[in-house]
């Protein structure tokens, strides 16, 4: 509906943050997550929560533009840990974002 053209702009804009600001070890799992959560939504959410969706995702794209930890800081390539990056670095959101993509990955590692 009124919000397709908009979500796809959206959806194409974020897969293009992910690839220049997400490590390389998160890329495919923040993919496969857009694409769920965008396919879902545009199906069926009503308008008004398609408003919040969009809202929400729009945060996200500017945040991860704009304040990214790989762009001020890039992670060691050394580091045992993929998931350690400073969090004074990322915004709230982000870090919610990082820290269920961590809780996904090692769950489907186990």
């Amino acid at each position: 509906p009124t919000h397709s053209l908009k979500a796809l702009h959206l959806y194409r804009r974020i897969f293009k943050l992910h690839r220049i600001a997400l490590p390389k070890e998160l890329q495919a799992f923040g993919q496969a997550y857009v694409r769920e959560e965008f396919k879902n939504h545009l199906k069926s959410a009503s308008e008004n929560q398609m408003d919040i969706f969009m809202r929400e995702w729009e945060k996200y794209s500017f945040d991860l533009e704009h304040n990214s930890p790989l762009k001020q800081k890039p992670v060691q390539a050394e580091s045992p840990d993929p998931f350690e990056i400073d969090g004074k670095q990322m915004s709230e959101d982000q870090a919610k974002v990082l820290q269920s993509f961590k809780e996904e990955i090692y769950k489907s590692n186990m």
